[in-house]
């Protein structure tokens, strides 16, 4: 008798990661801080990696340039690195109540069923007490700042890594 697996695996993700100060430099947000945990009906528990992850694409509930009101006037503030890790700018409008990147991903099982999923990450207005602070790895350094004009605030995943 042979089984064929055709359920996609379980995905659990980890609440919000918070970006902290926003200062308007960069922060790496990988898919293995998101995932709490990913199980398969036949697979048993799977770890995140680049061979079944990918991040599919990045959104923002702000726009990207936004004058005044502490949004720093950047372009460029989601980009995806590589397959499973992406760089957010730690800004948000200083008028506002904090933004909210969100981070679409899927998971793959070794059948190949894919499950999509979210990680959110939040640059709040304020500090708050009880924040679980992300630490900062540096600023990338990949602002553009001749840019007239910034992207679209949906980023596609680039296939050429």
């Amino acid at each position: 008798m042979r089984v064929t697996d055709t359920t996609p695996p379980v995905v659990k993700s980890n609440p919000p990661i918070v970006l902290w100060p926003p200062d308007h430099q960069y922060l790496s947000v990988s898919l293995s801080q998101c995932v709490a945990s990913v199980t398969d009906a036949c697979d048993g528990t799977l770890a995140v990696s680049s061979s079944n992850s990918t991040i599919v694409s990045v959104t923002s509930d702000e726009p990207e340039e936004e004058n005044g009101g502490g949004s720093g006037n950047t372009c460029s503030d989601m980009l995806i690195t590589n397959a499973t890790t992406v760089s957010l700018r730690s800004e948000r409008n200083g008028t506002g109540t904090g933004r909210v990147y969100t981070i679409h991903y899927i998971v793959k099982d070794q059948a190949g069923n894919a499950q999509s999923a979210i990680c959110r990450s939040r640059c709040r207005k304020t500090r708050g007490r009880r924040s679980p602070l992300m630490c900062r790895f540096g600023a990338w350094g990949l602002r553009n700042p001749t840019a007239a004009a910034c992207p679209a605030t949906t980023l596609p995943l680039a296939r050429n890594f």
